[in-house]
Order: C-alpha cells, then sequence, then structure tokens
C-alpha cells in the first residue's frame, strides 16, 4: 500500500532561491516575467497575459486553492534580490498509482543559469521525501532542448513520445516527450 502524506506547498530554500507560495505581491514580477511573455507562455501551451490584471486574478485563485493539502505551485523567488522569476509545481496527481507530475517554469531572463534545476531539484526531493511519491513524472513539448536539459540534470529518464498530446491554446497540436524518475529511498 502507498503511503502518500499530503502536506500541501511548503517553504524551501536552496542555494540560490527561496520557493514559497504565491502571495498577491508576486503578481508584478510573475507578469514581467513570465505570463506576458507570449514565446515563454508558448512552452506551456497557454496564453499569454495582457494584463496585470489577469495575473492578479490567476494568483487570487492560486491563492484560494492552498487550502487544498493537494495543491503544490511554488513561487521560485531569487534570494539575491527578492524577486519571482518563476513557479514549479506539482500536479496531475494520481494517488491509485502513486505518481505526479512535475512541472517548471523560469523566466527568459533567469534561464540557462541553474535556477530551473535548481528549484526542481528541491521540488522533486520534497515530492519523494516529504510527500511520499514513489513515482515523479514530467513533460516537454518536442523540441524543447532546454526542459530536456533540466530533466536530465534531475537524473529523469526519457520514457517515450506522445504523439498530438497537448492542444495548444491557439489550437496547435503539439507532441511531448515523456521522462520518469522513481525514488531510490526506501
Amino acid at each position: 500500500m502507498l503511503s502518500i502524506c499530503h502536506c500541501g506547498t511548503q517553504p524551501l530554500t536552496t542555494q540560490h532561491l527561496s520557493l514559497r507560495p504565491f502571495a498577491p505581491t508576486d503578481a508584478q514580477d510573475l507578469f514581467h516575467n513570465l505570463t506576458c511573455d507570449v514565446q515563454a507562455a508558448e512552452t506551456l501551451g497557454w496564453e499569454a497575459h495582457t494584463s496585470l490584471d489577469q495575473t492578479t486574478e490567476m494568483l487570487r485563485e492560486w491563492h484560494n486553492s492552498y487550502k487544498d493539502n493537494r495543491f503544490y505551485i511554488w513561487a521560485v523567488i531569487l534570494s539575491a534580490s527578492d524577486t519571482c522569476i518563476g513557479l514549479v509545481q506539482l500536479h496531475e496527481i494520481q494517488e491509485e498509482k502513486g505518481c505526479c507530475e512535475l512541472g517548471f517554469w523560469i523566466g527568459r531572463a533567469y534561464r540557462r543559469q541553474g535556477y530551473a534545476a535548481e528549484a526542481a531539484q528541491a521540488v522533486l526531493d520534497f515530492a519523494f521525501a516529504k510527500i511520499g511519491f514513489p513515482e515523479v513524472c514530467a513533460l516537454h513539448f518536442a523540441g524543447n532542448l532546454g526542459a530536456e536539459s533540466v530533466l536530465r540534470k534531475l537524473g529523469m529518464k526519457r520514457c517515450g513520445l506522445l504523439t498530438s498530446h497537448v492542444l495548444t491554446a491557439d489550437g496547435r497540436v503539439k507532441d511531448c516527450v515523456l521522462y520518469s524518475l522513481r525514488c531510490s529511498v526506501k
């Protein structure tokens, strides 16, 4: 029997980052660094936000969801400047299979500096050690070499290609690459 113990989004700290639940005060940074960026939104299949109000509303919805101990979305805060540079999440939780999906999104100005891997590693460790998931999966759009590099740094193994897996906000159908990692600590 699986021993999964949901505990909600807990604060985590790494060498360069603080990971914590989003606060309303993160809206400006999140909008500027992520949600208004059309190219960045395309990597997730989202529509870019055209106003700060859209990002503020999204954060309001997330804030209400933090009451659920199965809701896991962290703001990625650069400790040196106290700037929100991205997010990491655990979603697509499948209790019966004992797995969830890891997702991450770092603003373009902060990519290629190791922050995505650093934040994702902290959440991966949390998923295994604190929640008790025996397996964590991740997907990225085929051709997203940055995401592929991060997942490989995390030790995740490529499991396959899911053809025509996602319908994006703009109506395109995209293939996704599936990665997985099983917990090595019993």
